[in-house]
C-alpha cells in the first residue's frame, strides 16, 4: 500500500513540476510568440514562426472548420478561406489558406487584410482532405502545388497602395506620340 501511494505522489509532483516549467517557460501564452517577418507572396516557400502578410481575403467561398471537444480542449471553430496579393480578385489558385479563428464578415467577398501568425505545411487536423474538392465545387479554386497555411493571431483590414495604371500601348487618336 506505502509503494502505491509513493509512486501517486512522485507520478503527480513530476507532472506538475513538468506543468510548471513548460507555464515558467511561456507555455502557450502570447509572451511565447516570435517576433514576426514581414514577408510578401514570393517569400512562400518555408515554414515560418511568425509573420505579417497583407492581400486580399477571398471571401465568397469560406468553410466553417469545428474541431471538437477533448478532455483538454474545448471546442473549436476556425473559418478557411484564401488570401490572394493584393488586387487580386479573379485568381483561383490558392497558394496561401487562411485558417482563422474569427469569421469574416456577412456580405463581403474581398477584403484587403494583414495577417500576422505562423505560416505552415497544411497537415489533415488543419486543411481536411476534401476541402480542396469543395472550394473547387463551390467556385472553381484550387491549391497551388505547395499550399501554405496561416493560423493569425491577429486580423487587420486596410487601405490598398493605389494601383499603378497598366501600360495598354493604345495609340493615340491624333497619331501623334507627345500625348496632345
Amino acid at each position: 500500500m506505502k509503494r502505491v501511494v509513493v509512486v501517486v505522489v512522485v507520478l503527480v509532483v513530476v507532472v506538475l513540476g513538468g506543468l510548471g516549467a513548460w507555464l515558467a517557460l511561456g507555455g502557450a501564452g502570447e509572451g511565447a510568440r516570435p517576433e514576426p517577418v514581414a514577408i510578401g507572396f514570393g517569400d512562400l516557400g518555408q515554414p515560418y514562426p511568425a509573420a505579417t502578410i497583407q492581400g486580399t481575403a477571398h471571401y465568397s467561398v469560406v468553410i466553417e472548420q469545428t474541431v471538437p471537444a477533448t478532455l483538454l480542449a474545448e471546442e473549436q471553430h476556425f473559418w478557411l478561406y484564401g488570401l490572394f496579393p493584393e488586387h487580386d480578385t479573379s485568381g483561383r489558385e490558392i497558394r496561401m489558406l487562411v485558417r482563422s479563428p474569427v469569421a469574416p464578415e456577412d456580405m463581403v467577398s474581398f477584403e484587403y487584410v494583414r495577417l500576422t501568425g505562423p505560416i505552415s505545411k497544411p497537415d489533415r487536423y488543419t486543411v481536411p482532405p476534401n476541402t480542396e474538392e469543395y472550394l473547387y465545387r463551390q467556385s472553381d479554386y484550387f491549391f497551388a502545388g505547395e499550399l501554405w497555411v496561416m493560423e493569425p493571431w491577429s486580423t487587420e483590414s486596410y487601405e490598398p497602395s493605389a494601383r499603378e495604371p497598366e501600360d495598354t500601348d493604345v495609340p493615340d487618336p491624333d497619331g501623334d506620340t507627345d500625348g496632345s
